[in-house]
């Protein structure tokens, strides 16, 4: 028996925006619809919906139309996240612990590549049959996801972009991969984020030990050799030394000297940078459209300081935003280019032709948002659940 046939389990799975979501969970409330798709559950007579194709951003993705497969989808993660499994370390732990590496008195050769089409690559039947996988789903479960993820229309149908069971999925399809190269000789840190890879080695070669990690891979899987790089990490004076991961920046400003700590900065990577700015452009064209000013307040609020939120997942209260996602930062140079870009699209809206859209009082109260200081200061700001998923939906 599933435990989605629990109204009191199936009910800790909902979310505060799945009202405005979901189309079935609007009439009685996101609770109750949650408590009448518990019966469907039970008596067997749930059935999977098509999923839905979309375009995000010029890439293809699926996402579920139904609440009951929402739903059903949140507790197969939860479930596939849960025991004794291999958990990838969050981004914060994965910087301290490369900061760390690298502030040795030991030169090395740091790879950066990732896995090419990841998710297209990954077979969605093969990673539903693994064993870590199949002790955790019951029998209907599997035969359930089997059914979602479309593997009864093609055996070969790979993982599917938009649906989160595919990320945890891939985790455990990956799992040995990870530990053939955390055990390779020369190999003293490496990580893998998704499909981001960083292997930092003091072998003679780093060529060498890329083409062994390549072949390291799962069939059908490969290195993505166009966004392969290689950093030889020795000395930061006689050549700017950087490299960017996870959204930061890591820049070696001294010689890498016997005995002594190497000296190195944290930076907010230029990649992070030009999306931030590709989302302040989403908001203050959505305000362009609906003029609504408390919307693109919070917007910026959101965007600048960040916010706090329930987690379903950990049962506890998480926090989103730079200060949360990048708190290793000892460089903020981009942030201060960050709140230049700011105002400079603040004071352009109140100045627009004859028609401002912000008036003298709007734009001070705007102006007075910060990257750079939000950071310094920690600054958060409250949101209910349906708030938080009015300002994230222009992103």
């Amino acid at each position: 028996m599933t435990r989605l046939s629990d109204p009191k389990y199936i009910a800790t799975l909902v979310r505060a925006d799945d009202c405005l979501r979901f189309r079935d969970a609007r009439h009685s409330g996101p609770k109750q619809a949650a408590i009448q798709i518990a019966s469907r559950f039970a008596d067997r007579t749930y059935v999977p919906q098509p999923v839905e194709t979309t375009i995000n951003r010029g890439k293809s993705t699926l996402r579920v139309t139904s609440y009951a497969d929402a739903l059903f989808l949140r507790h197969c993660c939860r479930v596939l996240r849960s025991g004794n499994i291999h958990h990838p370390p969050s981004r914060q732990v994965i910087c301290r612990q490369l900061k760390s590496v690298l502030e040795s008195d030991v030169p090395h050769f740091i790879i950066r590549t990732d896995i090419a089409k990841c998710f297209g690559s990954v077979p969605a039947e093969q990673s539903l049959n693994l064993p870590s996988v199949r002790e955790k789903l019951k029998s209907v479960e599997f035969n359930w996801c089997k059914t979602l993820l479309r593997c009864n229309e093609n055996p070969l149908q790979p993982l599917h972009y938009g649906l989160a069971i595919s990320s945890d999925l891939a985790e455990h399809f990956l799992a040995e991969f990870d530990r053939q190269v955390i055990c390779h000789t020369g190999v003293i840190y490496y990580s893998r984020f998704v499909d981001d890879i960083l292997i930092v080695t003091a072998a003679r070669s780093a060529e060498r030990v890329f083409e062994k990690v390549a072949c390291a891979l799962p069939a059908g899987l490969s290195l993505n050799r166009e966004k392969t790089s290689q950093c030889h990490w020795n000395d930061g004076i006689s050549n700017r030394t950087e490299f960017e991961y996870l959204g930061y920046s890591f820049m070696l400003t001294k010689k890498v000297k016997s005995k002594t700590r190497t000296s190195i900065e944290i930076g907010l990577s230029e990649r992070k940078e030009l999306q931030i700015r590709q989302r302040l452009g989403r908001v203050f064209l959505a305000f362009q459209k609906d003029k609504d000013f408390l919307l693109l307040r919070d917007r910026l609020r959101y965007l600048t300081g960040g916010t706090t939120t329930h987690s379903n997942f950990t049962h506890r209260r998480v926090q989103i935003g730079l200060r949360s996602s990048h708190p290793e930062l000892t460089n903020l140079k981009r942030l201060f280019s960050l709140d230049g870009y700011l105002h400079q699209r603040i004071r352009a809206a109140s100045s627009d032709g004859t028609d401002p859209l912000l008036s003298t009082e709007q734009m001070r109260g705007l102006q007075r948002l910060s990257f750079s200081a939000s950071y310094k200061l920690n600054i958060r700001h409250r949101f209910s659940g349906k708030r938080l998923w009015l300002v994230r939906d222009v992103f």
